[in-house]
């Protein structure tokens, strides 16, 4: 989808990527791979964390909302 509306992914470390060629290609799906791995991987931690929180009896929620503690003047 990229390469058919020209559009070219400059890396830092590696220069201009020409998506249709076989290099290309490959490493756009090394980089995809990558990404999902690193999501993957931040589901995996936050998972770990809530069940070590609920583990420990802390309650997960969020914060009271401020609009509760707002004194009305009429």
């Amino acid at each position: 989808m990229l390469a058919a509306r020209h559009i070219e992914i400059i890396l830092l470390q590696l220069g201009k990527l020409d998506l249709a060629s076989a290099a290309g290609k490959l490493m756009l799906a090394m980089l995809a791979a990558v990404a999902e791995m690193e999501r993957d991987l931040l589901v995996e931690r936050t998972q770990a964390g809530l069940a070590l929180a609920k583990a420990e009896g802390k309650t997960l929620r969020r914060p009271p909302s401020m609009r509760r503690w707002r004194v009305h003047m009429d």
